[in-house]
């Protein structure tokens, strides 16, 4: 029998009582905290959509007489995007978060009632609320130890997104309730700007990494197989499409094969026909000669007139096998020989082959030997027959999980490992001045590592984001045109450092600039080509005097 599929639920809470119509304190260009809930789930459903994932979502307004459930559980698709957009906050206070994570709760359970043989992994509740909709008296030690019995029973995990400023303040029972919900659940908080930032990129659906077998040879008769990860890769979408007539309705495409009878023709007919109507193709000649069947053909060497034949064991024995890859330790060096200048080249990693122990256990010493005695490999690395062996250098590491790995970089010189000793330049620029020094040193300190880590670890890729977006401009919105220039500031804005730390850096820039004024330097080619050209003006005077002539 096939294993049965594992299936996530998810359940969206969004918050649209009076309270919830209030200008939003956070960094998303919203003006209500009702707007910053409809925007953050338009970009979880649009990346559940892209990514073309199986899970099964709902959707659950809270803030009138009754819960409004706007979607059953179902994969996500544009629909339920475009009814989101098309909802108003209340214009009362009637339902309070707690009753829409118990409606939440509900559901799951009624989902497991009416799909019984479901093997569902997991459940999510996902809620969008500022926590101004529930009275102080319902904000009691109590019901958030009920409430989270409820959720531990269900096996649900509860994601909380409120404004920045719900969660700085300390002081609020909105706060303390969250605290004492999260000490006895599993419960995460997080900001609408910390959501926003999560959400905002569109990524295809993730691909497992395959390894590209290697034989690591460590000796004459002996081969490790390992296997090649890198961990750049381009990755290129494939978008499945719909066949839809002008009414949006699905069309299915069907293929009919129709054969022509078999037509018998009989010796006396053959004789008939004219060789203009075999010629033409009214009927095939029969092949001349003697027909060969594979199995009868015999490989051989001509010696001029002479033939050698040659059978399949020979071809086996005397045919040398060309090698397509190659990973060939040459020797073992002290690891402080390879100098950080050497390491210009991608990083790739070798890994033990999952299903030969016997490599396993040799590699897994291998490393830990490495290790202790600081030291690393030397290979000859080939990716393909047709490449050119190059020398290259196997850093050992054991990663967090205890497997081992080989980091592998292709060092800059050929089998001869040697260092280089180049003479020291004279030194004939003049010293510079405090004021110099002190930008310098202000440039490098707002460079240097800072104590928290700005790096994304999945950054999408801007053509595949800009793809994602106008696929999804055209399904929600089918007869507007879509834009031809690509924006690219919302493209790279993943890669945004803090504003705060950016103008800082900004501002270093700036006193460089002013400290080091730039120069041509008149001894270059250009600078002789311009004064040839056009005369003894130097660049720098023909730039100005076109800036005149243009006011």
């Amino acid at each position: 029998m096939p294993p049965k599929k594992h299936l996530e639920l998810a359940t969206i809470l969004i918050d649209r009582n009076e309270t919830a119509n209030t200008s939003a304190l956070s960094n998303i260009n919203c003006d209500t905290d009702f707007e910053a809930s409809i925007e953050i789930s338009d970009l979880l459903l649009s990346r559940k959509i892209f990514s073309q994932a199986t899970d099964l979502y709902s959707c659950v307004l809270f803030g009138s007489d009754q819960v409004n459930v706007l979607k059953e559980f179902s994969p996500a698709d544009f629909n339920t995007i475009i009814a989101l957009r098309n909802e108003k906050p209340m214009i009362s206070t009637d339902t309070s978060f707690i009753r829409g994570i118990e409606k939440a709760l509900e559901l799951f359970k009624q989902y497991s009632k009416d799909y019984p043989k479901t093997n569902v992994a997991g459940r999510t509740i996902f809620l969008l609320s500022n926590l101004k909709c529930a009275d102080e008296s319902e904000l009691t030690s109590k019901t958030a130890l009920k409430l989270a019995s409820m959720l531990a029973k269900a096996d649900a995990d509860l994601i909380v997104g409120s404004p920045d400023i719900t969660l700085e303040n300390k002081n609020s029972h909105e706060f303390k309730f969250m605290q004492i919900l999260a000490s006895q659940c599993s419960l995460q908080w997080i900001s609408f700007s910390e959501c926003y930032k999560r959400f905002s990129g569109f990524n295809p659906k993730e691909t497992q990494p395959r390894g590209q077998p290697f034989e690591l040879e460590v000796g004459p008769d002996v081969k490790l197989k390992v296997q090649m990860y890198v961990k750049n890769t381009n990755l290129k979408p494939q978008w499945k499409y719909m066949l839809v007539n002008k009414a949006g309705r699905q069309l299915t495409k069907r293929f009919h094969f129709t054969t022509q009878p078999e037509v018998k023709v009989t010796a006396a007919e053959l004789d008939k026909l004219t060789d203009e109507e075999v010629r033409t193709g009214k009927i095939k000649s029969a092949p001349a000669g003697r027909i060969v069947d594979k199995a009868n053909l015999i490989k051989g060497y001509a010696y001029g007139k002479d033939y050698v034949p040659v059978t399949e064991l020979d071809m086996e024995d005397f045919v040398p096998k060309h090698e397509t890859k190659q990973l060939k330790l040459i020797q073992f060096a002290p690891k402080e020989n390879i100098l950080p200048q050497y390491i210009m080249s991608e990083a790739r990693y070798f890994l033990p082959y999952p299903e030969a122990e016997a490599s396993q256990k040799v590699l897994m010493e291998l490393v830990k030997d490495l290790i202790a005695k600081d030291r690393v490999a030397i290979c000859r690395y080939a990716y393909s027959a047709a490449a050119h062996p190059k020398v290259a250098v196997l850093i050992p590491k054991m990663s967090k999980s205890g497997v081992p790995v080989f980091i592998h970089y292709i060092l800059p010189f050929g089998d001869e490992v040697r260092n280089f000793e180049f003479p020291l330049l004279e030194d004939t620029v003049e010293p510079i001045s405090e004021y110099q020094q002190d930008a310098m040193d202000e440039f490098v300190d707002n460079m240097m590592l800072g104590p928290s880590d700005y790096k994304l670890k999945h950054l999408p890729d801007p053509k595949i984001l800009h793809e994602c977006q106008l696929l999804k401009q055209k399904a929600l919105d089918p007869h507007t045109p879509l834009p031809g220039k690509v924006d690219i500031k919302s493209s790279i804005r993943h890669l945004d450092r803090p504003q705060p730390e950016k103008e800082a850096v900004i501002e270093s820039l700036t006193n460089l600039a002013e400290a080091f004024p730039l120069q041509i330097d008149p001894n270059t080619k250009a600078t002789h080509f311009v004064n040839r050209i056009l005369g003894q003006n130097t660049p720098m005077e023909i730039v100005e005097r076109a800036k005149k002539e243009e006011k």
